[in-house]
């Protein structure tokens, strides 16, 4: 037995029903045609021309024909239901929206013009049944059924009596043309590529990551608009479905992951959305997106052709990496390309992959919107899918119908709510940078235009719903269109009307989108009472007129560029949506705009505290009185007070503070006691001292709910964090008097002196540098300094150890973290600058951790993690780690290693304390000081994620506060640095030899020191010659020297920091030239660079053209993408202007300061505007660590002339070369 409905659910359905049910009165034919309109025996149902012809099962094998026509009104009725809607736009414009007003039932009554039948005479039926009685059961089952139709569109009464909704509306000035109508035709998109204007100007600009923070939706409130039990749905509370869809949505978009460490890089990629209907690519994996995505899917290739012969497996991981891809296949297909300024399609092989693959992935990214891991497609991808996220997460999407052309169907598809001026901004961002071919018809010649970025928007978010909501959960078919994009095919007559039904319930989510809408503008009107008027903006342009509705009515041609008939029609419908929630606004609306209403201040307190939100979110602007628009919100606030009389201490601050709830009201707070009062007392607005106060019933029942629940418990660190971002769990954080004390002091820098047996002057942004670190230990904390590289963080750290010692304060040696490639330069730098700390190194394979003695104790990262227990069981008087980058994964071993060392203080060095991530700044964080930025999924929630992915302007200023007491950042580029800085900074920068270069150079020094020990005379100097230029091979690289295999950078410690060294470079956006006296070498350089840093390095040496040397200079000195040149000495040393290079490295040293200036000076030359930084890499233990001492040790200028070169060091003696 079929499942029992009921009919007739609205107002108007309700009344059809009880009208036939009274003329049935002596029949009572009618209950058994409501068991056959049950039973599903009404097996067809139209209507045309205001008749109903439908076909009913009945006992035979065929069915039954019916035909009913009612009574139609005559010329002299439908002139008065004219004139009633004349004088009645708000009942015009109700008739539009697919809704008949109940209040026109009795008006039309007391003309004596009847929209029911009052007997059976009004109706003309016949059934094909053997029963001639009117109704017969078959009859009175299609009553039952019109009923259901009159509740989806109740205006079909008088399109029954032979008046249209069209007739209706036109007779109050409006037309019945919609800017949405049942759903709109999916648009085309698509023009000719004849057609399409070839300018790239602006695709390629450079775009800063826009802030993608922004008051989110309300949901609630947004579902609250929607009327409830729609009448498409009769399984269950779908609005209460659908509003808890939103939410999982919502916390989904909250949660989702970020990919960590995907150094992989779309800058050869190009991204092409490509719809094929016919869907002939590769069908049988896309063949469920045909109707969802309209036959959509993505093709991808890569800047450089791809020879037929290579296999789908190198092309897969050339565009993709370690990415994983999921329904994807090479093919080759024609693509749009800009040649000679002309869209020409050219074939290339690629390969093609579903949309819901490249959406997954570039949802996962973090916003990159350079172009220095983008092709202009993929960071159009990623802004786009940084964009959809946000609207996601903040509820600004919406559904909507779309109409699939050539079928009775349609689809639902999640569009993006452009609410507000900033979603309006960045959509318009995405117009300007979307590339010109990014989408193409396959086999027609038609190219995306840039209306069809709401378009890929969409698609984004709705790839988004399907993926979060599952149909296993939500099942039925209408659910699956809703959730799983299945199309909803209209198969029986009482599904006609679902597309209008569901385009109807959802259009007041649209209301926000029109570009012409109304503005509600109230003002006051004498002591106790408000006027209320009506104006029309134009929302697109901000520069039109507002204009009065009036004019809109009286208006016969154009209202802001489109005909005032569908301006009227479109502004009376949001005015009739809007009267819901202010019944005044339809007194207006009946006036046409001439007259005002006058509202109550009982009233207007009722819509400010309900109303207006209301009116916000359908998208209509409301102007209030100067005298509200200083309304204030209460915000529930935390206060600290100190607990007695005595000292507070930083590290304790939870036991010697109170802590209470309290009320902030604009500037002013009051205890939680008094605000529960004044809530007794009022809602709605309130005037507080001098200034208004609005009471939402919602927002005082939550505030009184939680200042009844315990306050948070709260540790130093969670106070600390507090008091300096203001706020704490969401809620507003008030110091106090001693509190903010305590933060004055803490953040005040001691001026303490720089210690006497300091070996150096420290420039003065060093010496604040060191007296900032010193502070922060000696009051308990960590800090993390972050000057840029170059500037001399080593020496500042040096100081405070050398400060610490010389004050008694450093009770156990300090313990200096950091990698192989700087052990060397610790080394160097502490016995250079401070002679007098005892220092240790802890590395090599027979190392020994001596602290008798020891004031400062050199390890790396990597003998910490194997040794950590050694570490462990000792208390250390301060740990610093360098390049403390090497601890952004809190999971890896290192990390945790380093983390769990006990000391009295903790700092970190990185010239960038943030690579990929900002977890890698909690990560620091943790290590200096634990628990100040809370746990890790917390951080990620508060900071991470909304800055990360949304650049969310509040949360980055609210870290910044945060971090700033205990994080120092001074840049190269800094004004006052600069001037501290000289033009050219010079660093040596030492290094280890590896295992294989320390066998290797032993092997040759010894053999060949026994041969030149029996030599004398030109003989000699040849053998010592080729002795130097050996050992300097071996220091470059093993392959170097051997001239066999590849070169792998850990077999070289010269490689290893030259790495290190450009790795840093490239990271800050700086170019580089790295000289070596060897054509050779520099090829190996070239190919290291490659292999670890996947950069194609520039190589200038003497075998090539002129004409390719002066393209690579101007490539070098005008292209950002190239970012490193490799440099012959001999080939480069002179003559060359490379000014846009802001550092230098010699890899390997000529040993005769003037050759090795000359070289520098390509770079440190008229033209730079930038402080040169010139690294200069010495291999410690080695003849070249004892030469550059040598060198540096002569003073007379005629010893190191031009000339000399380095035969001075063929004339040493056999004693002088062995201290070598």
């Amino acid at each position: 037995m079929g499942t029992q409905r009921s009919f007739g659910r609205t107002w108007w359905g309700n009344a059809w029903v009880e009208a036939m049910e009274r003329i049935d009165y002596n029949t009572n034919r009618l209950p058994r045609g409501r068991r056959y309109a049950n039973n599903g025996s009404v097996w067809a149902i139209d209507i045309k021309n205001g008749e109903v012809i439908a076909k009913v099962k009945g006992s035979r094998p065929r069915p039954y024909d019916i035909k009913i026509c009612l009574k139609r009104f005559n010329d002299s009725q439908v002139k008065r239901i004219k004139g009633v809607i004349e004088n009645n736009p708000a009942v015009a414009s109700e008739l539009n929206r697919g809704r008949l007003p109940e209040s026109l039932l009795p008006v039309l009554n007391e003309q004596k013009i009847h929209i029911f039948p009052g007997d059976w005479d009004e109706i003309t039926a016949n059934c094909s049944c053997p029963d001639w009685a009117n109704p017969c059961k078959h009859l009175a089952a299609v009553y039952y059924i019109l009923a259901n139709e009159i509740d989806k569109a109740p205006f079909l009464i008088f399109n029954l009596k032979g008046v249209s909704a069209q007739t209706l509306a036109e007779a109050a000035g409006l037309t019945n043309k919609r800017q949405i109508d049942a759903g709109d035709l999916e648009r085309d998109i698509f023009i000719p590529y004849e057609q399409v204007k070839a300018e790239i100007k602006g695709k390629e600009d450079s775009l800063e990551p826009p802030d993608l923070s922004f008051q989110g939706i309300d949901i609630d409130s947004m579902f609250s608009l929607l009327p409830d039990s729609p009448l498409f749905y009769t399984e269950g509370d779908f609005k209460r479905m659908l509003l808890h869809v939103y939410k999982e949505i919502m916390k989904a978009a909250e949660m989702i992951n970020i990919t960590e460490g995907n150094d992989h890089s779309f800058k050869g990629t190009n991204f092409f959305l490509v719809q094929d209907t016919t869907m002939t690519v590769h069908r049988t994996l896309l063949q469920k997106e045909v109707f969802r995505n309209a036959g959509f899917m993505f093709f991808a290739a890569t800047d450089e052709a791809v020879p037929p012969k290579k296999g789908s497996r190198e092309l897969y991981e050339r565009i993709f990496g370690n990415l994983l891809i999921i329904n994807s296949k090479t093919n080759s297909i024609k693509i749009p390309v800009l040649r000679d300024n002309k869209l020409k399609f050219v074939k290339q092989r690629g390969i093609a992959a579903s949309t819901d693959s490249i959406f997954g992935i570039f949802l996962s990214l973090p916003l990159d919107t350079s172009l220095d891991n983008n092709s202009v497609s993929s960071r159009f991808l990623n802004l786009a899918t940084s964009v959809a996220l946000a609207l996601l997460r903040g509820g600004a999407f919406i559904p909507e119908v779309v109409m699939k052309e050539g079928y009775n169907a349609f689809t639902i598809r999640y569009a993006p709510l452009v609410h507000d001026e900033k979603i309006r901004n960045l959509m318009d961002d995405l117009k300007g940078i979307m590339p010109l071919n990014f989408g193409f018809r396959k086999d027609k010649g038609d190219i995306m235009t840039e209306d069809g970025v709401y378009d890929v928007m969409s698609m984004i978010l709705t790839h988004f719903v399907h993926r979060v909501i599952t149909a296993d959960v939500y099942d039925g078919k209408l659910i699956r269109t809703f959730f799983s994009g299945e199309a909803y095919e209209a198969e029986r007559f009482q599904e006609r009307q679902t597309a209008k039904a569901v385009s109807d319930w959802l259009e007041r989510l649209h209301i926000r989108q029109k570009d012409i809408s109304p503005v509600i503008r109230i003002e006051t009107e004498g002591e106790d009472s408000f006027a209320v008027e009506i104006d029309v903006e134009n929302k697109r342009d901000p520069m039109a007129p507002v204009i009065p509705l009036s004019r809109v009515f009286d208006s016969k041609d154009m209202v802001f560029s489109y005909p005032a008939d569908t301006v009227r029609t479109d502004v009376s419908r949001q005015v009739s949506i809007a009267g819901e929630y202010m019944a005044n606004l339809l007194e207006v609306l009946n006036s046409r705009g001439r007259e005002k209403a006058i509202i109550s201040s009982t009233a207007m307190s009722d819509f400010m505290t309900g109303g207006a939100d209301i009116l916000t979110l359908l998208g209509i602007r409301v102007i209030i009185p100067k005298e509200l628009k200083r309304l204030v919100m209460p915000r529930i606030a935390i206060k600290a007070e100190k607990k007695g009389k005595g000292a507070i201490s930083y590290l304790s601050l939870d036991d010697l503070l109170d802590f209470s709830w309290e009320i902030a009201i604009g500037d002013k707070t009051i205890s939680g006691e008094e605000f529960i009062k004044l809530a007794k007392k009022a809602t709605g607005i309130v005037r507080f001292n001098d200034q208004y106060i609005l009471l939402k019933p919602q927002d005082v029942k939550n505030i009184v709910d939680r200042i009844n629940k315990p306050l948070p418990a709260l540790s130093s660190m969670d106070i600390i964090h507090a008091a300096f971002t203001g706020e704490v769990e969401g809620m507003l954080f008030n110091p106090g008097i001693a509190l903010r004390k305590v933060l004055d002091q803490l953040t005040r820098v001691e001026d303490i002196k720089i210690p006497a047996a300091l070996n150096a002057c420290l420039r003065p942004y060093q010496e604040r540098g060191f007296r900032w670190l010193y502070s922060n230990t000696v009051k308990g904390f960590g800090s993390c300094i972050a000057d840029d590289m170059g500037l001399g963080k080593t020496i500042q750290i040096i100081t405070l150890i050398l400060r610490l010692k010389e004050d008694g304060k450093l009770g156990h040696p300090a313990l200096v973290v950091c990698p192989t490639t700087l052990v060397g330069n610790w080394q160097k730098e502490c016995q250079r600058f401070a002679p007098g700390l005892g220092l240790s190194i802890y590395h090599g394979m027979e190392r020994e951790l001596v602290s008798d003695g020891s004031d400062v104790i050199i390890t790396t990262y990597g003998i910490l993690r194997r040794d950590i227990g050694i570490f462990r069981a000792r208390e250390w008087g301060m740990v610093v780690i360098d390049e403390a980058q090497n601890i952004k994964n809190p999971d890896t071993d290192q990390t945790k290693a380093v983390k769990s060392l006990r000391a009295c203080s903790y700092i970190a060095m990185s010239g960038t304390p943030v690579e990929n991530r900002l977890s890698e700044l909690w990560s620091i964080f943790d290590f200096i000081n634990r628990g100040y930025l809370g746990q890790a999924a917390t951080f990620q929630r508060q900071y991470a994620t909304p800055v990360e992915k949304y650049r969310d302007r509040e949360k980055i200023e609210r870290l910044r506060r945060a971090t700033a007491p205990f994080l120092l950042r001074r840049l190269k580029s800094d004004k006052t640095i600069i001037s501290d800085l000289p033009d050219k900074l010079m660093f040596d920068e030492y290094c280890y030899l590896s295992k294989e270069q320390a066998a290797l150079y032993k092997q040759v020094v010894d053999k060949t020191m026994k041969e030149i020990g029996q030599s004398d005379g030109i003989t000699r100097k040849g053998m010592i010659f080729k002795l130097i230029t050996s050992l300097k091979q071996i220091c470059n690289h093993p392959v170097h020297y051997s001239k066999k295999g590849h070169p792998v950078k850990g077999l070289s410690g010269k490689a290893e920091k030259m790495i290190e060294l450009t790795g840093k470079m490239m990271s800050m956006r700086e170019k580089a030239i790295i000289f070596t006296q060897y054509k050779e070498m520099g090829g190996l350089l070239v190919d290291i660079i490659r292999d670890d840093l996947k950069e194609d390095a520039l190589f200038f040496h003497g075998g090539i053209t002129r004409a390719k040397r002066d393209k690579m200079v101007e490539a070098f000195q005008t292209d950002n993408a190239v970012r490193l040149m490799v440099i012959s000495l001999k080939a480069g040393g002179t003559g060359l202007n490379l000014t846009a290079a802001a550092n230098v490295i010699h890899y390997d040293l000529w040993w005769n300061p003037a050759v090795e200036a000359q070289a520098t000076d390509r770079a440190y030359r008229i033209g730079q505007d930038k402080n040169v930084m010139v690294h200069r890499l010495i291999t410690i233990g080695t003849f070249e660590e004892k030469i550059d001492e040598m060198i540096k040790a002569k003073k007379e200028l005629a010893d190191l002339t031009v000339s000399t070169g380095e035969q001075w060091i063929t004339e040493l003696s056999n004693r002088e070369l062995k201290e070598l």
